[in-house]
């Protein structure tokens, strides 16, 4: 499962009370499950497939799904 997170700013402006409280700084989860229990959150499941885009490789990858045009392709480096 590939997981989003989206915080209010005011949420943000909270890690570094999260980290003095102990939070951990290695994995995202962490601080959502620490906000989870200073503030109400809420999560929706996203529907569909979604695709990492971690390096030239793998967006190389995505164009070759979304671009159907040849004259499309040609705008990829």
């Amino acid at each position: 499962m590939l997981t989003f997170y989206f915080y209010r700013r005011e949420d943000v402006k909270r890690i570094p009370e999260a980290l003095a409280a102990g939070c951990g700084a290695d994995a995202l989860g962490i601080f959502a499950a620490w906000l989870s229990r200073q503030v109400p959150m809420h999560a929706f499941a996203m529907l569909g497939k979604r695709y990492d885009v971690g390096d030239v490789e793998s967006d190389r990858e995505v164009c070759k799904v979304f671009w159907v045009t040849s004259s499309s392709e040609s705008m990829n480096p």
